[in-house]
Parts: structure tokens; sequence; C-alpha cells
């Protein structure tokens, strides 16, 4: 059996396979989560912890196109997100090709958070068993294609 500890793997994706790549890397935690959301996920943007030192990424997608609500998830520094859910499918927005739906995020703490967009699709449901989401990456267009999760351990 190997040993996974000090290692960092990605999972996923979910969603669908429009919009364009994008990556923030993996990091020590997350200290924030902005989140637009409507009909669907129309964007993240990030502030991660690294070594102490916060680092912010850029929104994914750029552009807030639709106008949706955005909420910030903010993540104590001595916690983290250790499961995802959500949905996936088309939206009136996105016909297409399914984009990420909708968002809810738990942390070790018991904290949730969300559900941050519409709940219909196909659900979805991430539960870490040994360490933490330590970053995002997925795909863009107009709102959230696709998303995966770096897992550090």
């Amino acid at each position: 059996m190997e040993d996974w500890s000090g290692h960092t793997i990605v999972v996923g994706p979910w969603g669908g396979s429009g919009g364009i790549e994008w990556d923030d890397g993996s990091y020590t935690g997350i200290k924030k989560i902005n989140i637009s959301h409507g009909d669907a996920i129309g964007s993240l943007q990030v502030d991660y912890y690294v070594n102490g030192h916060v680092v912010t990424a850029p929104q994914r997608p750029q552009s807030n196109k639709y106008a949706f609500k955005v909420e910030p998830i903010n993540i104590a520094k001595d916690d983290y997100i250790v499961k995802v859910s959500g949905h996936v499918g088309r939206s009136k927005l996105a016909q297409r090709t399914p984009v990420v739906r909708s968002l809810k995020f738990e942390t070790s703490k018991k904290k949730i958070h969300g559900p941050f967009g519409t709940e219909e699709g196909e659900p979805f449901d991430f539960q870490v068993r040994k360490g933490f989401i330590s970053g995002f990456k997925g795909a863009s267009g107009d709102l959230l294609d696709a998303i995966e999760f770096y897992l550090s351990t």
C-alpha cells in the first residue's frame, strides 16, 4: 500500500466539456471563495493561503456576464474544505453543453456553505476521506463549465 501523505492529486472533473481550461494550482489552505450564482454558477474567485501569506487567484471566468449575486464564503485559517456537492446540467443560459448548476461546501469543522446556484440536473458529491481540498481547476466560458479539486494529504 502506497503512502500518499504529503502528496497532491486532482479529482474530477464534474461538469460539461465547454469553456476554456484554467488552473489555480494547489495551496496550503483556502481563506475565501467569492462565488457568483443564479441559474448556474457564474464564477469563482479564491483567496488561498500559501505558507501564511494570502494569494488571490483570478476570477474564473473573468467576467460576471449575467450579473449574478456574488456571495463570500469565509473559511477560518484552521478549517479546511472536506466535501463538495452540487448539480451539473444544462441551464437556460447554457443549453448546448452541461455546466455546474450548483455547489455546496462543507468544512472539517462541519460548517456548511450553500447551496449556491440552482439544484437541478445530475447531482454529484465528493467527500475527502483523508486530507483536504487545496485548490481548484476547471473550465469556464460565460459560466463555470466544469470543476476539479486539488486534494492534499
